[in-house]
């Protein structure tokens, strides 16, 4: 038996280790040993890695301290090492998160679900409005603006009976107080809620967004 894992939060005080948690390629080696105590064999085969390239990130980990020894797996001959992560949880202070770092992880993290919401979208219209386009026209701001629509002349309303259920809703003229924001957000949580608990036969990907517009 090995020493016993900590399932507390460990808190990152080095930069070197913040940067390779917070990189998805880099810390993917670890996600096994968050759980478990393996050989760099049975990590190798959940990532579906080479053993080498797993020994290789298991002696990174090791050096950062993100890794340790925790038992052996007997055998004939020489004994495999099993190693698991010294905690199950890392808190990063934002003093270790640059901005850029933080743009960076979240455009990593969004770019997947903005990918199929976004086709999502169109094959929806496309489906829906075999005359599908855009209006291309000057408002009352002065600037161009593009409005999805169904046939020259008739803009593309989501609200209709027989449209697709899909909406792709941008508003950077939102005014609300704090408390009247407060409020739509907790109305925006219930909304959601709501309808989660309901298992109707189509899948849908939904996306809701609410934050301070800052320049």
């Amino acid at each position: 038996m090995g020493d016993e894992i900590s399932s507390s939060v460990h808190v990152v005080t080095e930069l070197k280790v913040a940067r390779v948690l917070l990189h998805p390629e880099r810390s993917k080696s670890l996600v096994p040993f968050l759980t478990a105590a393996l050989t760099v064999g049975e990590a190798a085969q959940r990532l579906g890695l080479s053993v080498n390239t797993m020994y290789m990130q298991v002696q990174r980990l090791l050096r950062l301290g993100l890794l340790q020894v925790v038992g052996e797996l007997p055998r004939s001959g020489r004994a495999l090492k099993r190693y698991q992560s010294p905690a199950q949880c890392y808190f990063i202070p934002f003093e270790l998160m640059p901005v850029e770092t933080l743009h960076t992880l979240h455009e990593q993290l969004d770019r997947p679900f903005e990918r199929r919401l976004r086709r999502g979208v169109i094959q929806g219209r496309l489906s829906a409005a075999p005359g599908y386009g855009y209006e291309i026209s000057v408002q009352f701001d002065g600037q161009l603006h593009l409005h999805p629509a169904t046939q020259p002349g008739v803009r593309l309303s989501s609200s209709a009976a027989d449209s697709p259920a899909t909406i792709n809703l941008w508003d950077e003229d939102l005014r609300l107080d704090f408390a009247d924001a407060k409020a739509f957000q907790a109305e925006l949580y219930a909304l959601y809620r709501k309808y989660q608990t309901p298992r109707g036969a189509q899948r849908y990907l939904l996306r809701l967004g609410l934050a301070p517009l800052t320049v």
